[in-house]
């Protein structure tokens, strides 16, 4: 639909809307309209404010309007806006309606069947693209639940599929990676369902350490800039287990962990280590970036990885 003017819900039923002077003859007789459920309903008009060359009209409407169905708003000469989500996500009520404290989003798996679950409240549909290891790919509608949870379980045994979200807030659809998601391919373009029975148990000696704040010692790195010196003989410049491989300087001092052990270092802080952007992870020497810009807070970095396969 094309726009003429633009709107939006800034509160369940308080309408904003943003309307070019050029297209108004007289002020006091502009009218707008809402439809809900196939029904005309007039917005009552309470503040009209110039803003340049528009004005910004701030107006209710009788009932309250639910943020997953979509709205059109028009004038008296049928030019029309798509009502867009817009403040109403600041409000109380927003938050006391749409707050969900579950500890189910994202992939629940098993063999039998997988289940999808992503919070999206404002979302008018939610479609899945799910791809099998011979890449065979398949769609699906996602269902909205209360508290603006979308979900479906897909029947089978879906270990090693890709999937992602193709996601509509207003008019046209947009790809999204699944926010809670644990594992990606390269580059973030799609994440995989995994059998979590498959995950290696990370296993550690307990430290050496009496426990108090005044007994820390805290060295900040970054896993590539520690890792690549060029004086270093080491295997994996840049990477994860440049960490801890034995390697040494040209002068024979240790590296790594081992070099940090000895200067009494007690806790590292890592610099970014979650799946960032701004790198390419399939040409590791093209780009740099220290990590700041997150793309997926649940999946490891690649950049610093040995194998993407």
């Amino acid at each position: 639909m094309k726009n003429n003017f633009y709107s939006y819900l800034d509160g369940f039923n308080k309408v904003t809307i943003i309307f070019p002077k050029a297209n108004i003859d007289k002020l006091d007789e502009k009218k707008f309209y809402i439809l809900i459920k196939e029904e005309v309903l007039e917005i009552y008009i309470s503040d009209c404010l110039d803003i340049g060359s528009e004005y910004k009209f701030i107006g209710t409407v009788p009932e309250s309007l639910d943020l997953n169905v979509e709205y059109t708003v028009f004038d008296e000469k049928n030019n029309r806006s798509m009502l867009r989500t817009g403040s109403i996500v600041r409000t109380d009520l927003f938050e006391m309606l749409y707050t969900y404290t579950g500890d189910d989003l994202g992939v629940a798996y098993s063999k039998e069947s997988t289940t999808f679950k992503v919070w999206s409240p404002i979302a008018k549909e939610i479609e899945l693209e799910l791809i099998s290891p011979d890449g065979v790919v398949r769609y699906f509608d996602l269902m909205c639940l209360p508290r603006g949870v979308w979900s479906i379980a897909i029947t089978g045994d879906l270990d090693s599929y890709r999937y992602r979200y193709n996601v509509r807030l207003s008019s046209d659809f947009r790809v999204a990676l699944d926010p809670y998601a644990i594992a990606s391919d390269a580059n973030a373009n799609y994440n995989f369902v995994i059998n979590p029975d498959k995950l290696y148990e990370f296993k550690y000696p307990k430290p050496d350490f009496s426990g108090k704040a005044v007994d820390a010692v805290i060295y900040e790195l970054h896993i590539r800039d520690f890792t690549i010196d060029k004086t270093i003989k080491n295997k994996y410049a840049g990477k994860y287990l440049g960490l801890i491989e034995e390697a040494l300087t040209k002068d024979g001092h240790p590296t790594g962990i081992k070099y940090l052990k000895e200067l009494g270092v007690t806790h590292i802080q890592l610099q970014p280590i979650y799946d960032f952007g701004g790198v390419d992870e399939m040409n590791p020497d093209k780009y740099y970036n220290w990590g700041y810009n997150l793309v997926q807070y649940n999946v490891l970095e690649g950049w610093f990885a040995t194998d993407l396969n």
